[in-house]
């Protein structure tokens, strides 16, 4: 099993009257940190094998989903930088979907691990740790190994996160802020995109069908703002013309 922190587990922002959920929790933290850990040593093969270093790193995770059409150098991303999402931060950086520069590789695709096992290393950012959660800890962890952050909205980083709903792989996103933002903040203010995450909202019976069952309204409004109008709103069920 992974090596458990006892103070990032009681830090741990959910379950607060379950340990062991809390506990298991952290251990799928640590399990995400041995991955890109992974990650790091096939890059450092990769950059040895064509003697050349990559320009920049993405993170992001398999239930994760770009809206619409993505140019990474739009980014712009600087040297010793790390470029996320400013919504969903959690007391931290959102981690869903991190874009680095290549001379920070090491810093943020192996430090995770690395200072997780390391006593001394744990002690220092455990110090800047809001809660027990890895957005939090990837903050601490930046701050500590003196990488610049900087956040971007959702149109210049266009990529949002949900969950897979079956065993086909099929993502889909909780009609909520847990996924989308507060209001749907995490989002782009495009009309086509928020279409799209409407047609992918979870619980939806079938691809074919064309309501969006127990979702309230409110969050139609939220997500489709201005759009609606081009859809149209009856008896509190949006109807959309999904793939």
């Amino acid at each position: 099993l992974p090596l458990l922190r006892q103070h990032y587990v009681d830090m741990g922002e959910k379950f607060k009257n379950a340990e062991r959920k809390r506990e298991e929790r952290a251990r799928s933290h640590v399990r995400q940190w041995w991955s890109m850990w992974r990650c790091h040593g096939h890059f450092v093969r990769l950059e040895e094998e064509n003697s050349q270093q990559y320009d920049v790193l993405v993170k992001m995770r398999d239930d994760s989903v770009f809206l619409l059409d993505f140019n990474i150098f739009s980014l712009d991303v600087q040297r010793n930088e790390a470029v996320f999402k400013s919504c969903l931060g959690w007391f931290g950086l959102n981690d869903k979907v991190i874009v680095v520069h290549g001379s920070v590789e090491h810093e943020f695709f192996a430090r995770h691990l690395l200072d997780w096992y390391s006593d001394t290393a744990f002690e220092k950012l455990s110090r800047f740790l809001k809660v027990g959660s890895p957005e939090s800890y990837t903050k601490a962890l930046m701050l500590v190994h003196g990488v610049k952050v900087r956040a971007v909205g959702p149109l210049a980083m266009p990529a949002i996160t949900g969950r897979i709903e079956n065993t086909a792989g099929r993502v889909c996103f909780p009609a909520s802020g847990i996924k989308l933002g507060y209001r749907a903040n995490c989002v782009p203010q495009n009309c086509a995109a928020r279409r799209h995450v409407a047609c992918m909202l979870c619980g939806r019976t079938s691809v074919h069908d064309t309501r969006l069952e127990r979702v309230h309204t409110m969050f139609h409004a939220y997500l489709l703002g201005n759009c609606t109008p081009a859809i149209g709103l009856a008896d509190s069920v949006v109807k959309l013309r999904c793939p």
